[in-house]
């Protein structure tokens, strides 16, 4: 292989691919792959790098936001124990509820 064609194709190859990658695979209902076809046929990206990208951004902003109520309590969700077992289902519990 000449200088000039190996050096275009290794700077080629740099441009689709991001080393080091791990694959992983996932299920998208038609809709939304539809809509992820879409997007990269208009921004000119494969659908890789839409998803990497997009990704990416809501991984950032996850770290970013405040914690939830959940978040900081959450270990402490379904432990207590109540004597009334039916407390959601009996409507007798949930006659003064909302008001």
């Amino acid at each position: 292989m000449t200088p000039f064609l190996s050096s275009v194709l290794l700077g080629w190859s740099r441009s689709i691919t991001i080393a080091p990658v791990t694959t992983i695979s996932f299920k998208l209902p038609a809709a939304l792959a539809a809509r992820l076809a879409a997007q990269a046929r208009a921004r000119q990206k494969s659908k890789s790098a839409l998803v990497r990208d997009y990704l990416e951004r809501g991984l950032e902003s996850a770290a970013t936001r405040s914690p939830t109520f959940h978040d900081l309590a959450g270990d402490q969700c379904g432990i207590g124990r109540s004597q009334c077992r039916d407390l959601a289902t009996n409507p007798r519990h949930l006659d003064d509820y909302g008001r």
